[in-house]
C-alpha cells in the first residue's frame, strides 16, 4: 500500500477512501489508534494477522498494549460510496477535523491531521531518510 491523499471529513464523520486503497483494504476496515497520534486503518486480513501477534505476546506491557489497542479498535463498513464513518473518540485522539492525509504504509493506511503529516514530512529530512535506509541495508 502506498501513496498520500488528502481526503475531507464530512459533517457526518465520514470520510472517502481513495479507490486504490479501497481496492487493497476491501470492503470493511480496522480503524485504531495509533503512533505519533495518526489513525491506522488495517484490512481485516492484517487486522487478523496484527491481533495474532498481539495475543502472542506476554506480560504486563503486553497486556497494556493489548488493552490500549483493543479498546480503540473499531470495524468499519465501506459505505457504496467508498467512505468510512470515523468515530468522535478516535477523531479527536488523532485531531482530526474536517480534513485528513491518507498515508498507504506498506501493509495500512494512516489517518493524519494534517499539519502533523507536514511537520513529520519536514522534519524528516532526506539525510534522515539516507541515514535509515543504510540502517536498514537499502
Amino acid at each position: 500500500m502506498t501513496g498520500k491523499y488528502n481526503h475531507s471529513i464530512d459533517s457526518k464523520s465520514r470520510m472517502s477512501l481513495p479507490a486504490k486503497l479501497r481496492e487493497e483494504l476491501g470492503d470493511s476496515v480496522y480503524l485504531v489508534k495509533g503512533n505519533d497520534k495518526c489513525l491506522t486503518v488495517y484490512s481485516l486480513e492484517h487486522w487478523a494477522a496484527f491481533e495474532a501477534k498481539l495475543k502472542s505476546e506476554i506480560g504486563s506491557q503486553a497486556r497494556k498494549l493489548q488493552r490500549a489497542i483493543c479498546a480503540s479498535a473499531v470495524r468499519c463498513d465501506v459505505d457504496a460510496q467508498g467512505r468510512i464513518v470515523l468515530p468522535q473518540e478516535l477523531r479527536a485522539y488523532a485531531g482530526l477535523e474536517q480534513e485528513a492525509v491518507i498515508v498507504g504504509v506498506i501493509d495500512r493506511a494512516e489517518l493524519w491531521q494534517p499539519d502533523r503529516w507536514q511537520a513529520f514530512d519536514e522534519e524528516f529530512t532526506a539525510d534522515d531518510l539516507a541515514n535509515a535506509m543504510d540502517e536498514y541495508g537499502f
